[in-house]
């Protein structure tokens, strides 16, 4: 399987985007104005700044630490079997990918 084709590479993937969100949203916060601004602050590629910029820009650090602990959380009970994360029955995995995927998603006024 090819990565982002599982539940696993699914999650692997949205855990990558918050991780550079978290490093724009920073940059931002730090004065970071352009792409090109975050780059250099946040050790981000130009495509990765140029992407999330827009939503770092709304979105506030109240919001964003929920963000964050709602995946801690989540990766946390997926890693030490609070949730069921198996090949032979994904649906628990599958259904925590969607509710952070939604948590993520939710409109940034």
């Amino acid at each position: 399987n090819a990565r982002g084709e599982t539940t696993v590479g699914r999650w692997s993937m949205l855990l990558w985007i918050v991780a550079q969100l978290t490093a724009v949203s920073s940059a931002v916060q730090d004065g970071a104005r352009s792409p090109q601004d975050i780059m250099k602050k946040a050790g981000v590629k130009f495509g990765t700044a140029r992407s999330l910029y827009p939503v770092a820009r709304r979105m506030d650090v109240a919001r964003l630490r929920h963000v964050l602990r709602r995946f801690a959380e989540a990766d946390m009970d997926l890693k030490t079997g609070g949730l069921r994360a198996t090949a032979d029955s994904p649906q628990e995995a599958e259904g925590i990918l969607d509710v952070c995927l939604a948590e993520l998603c939710r409109k940034v006024t």
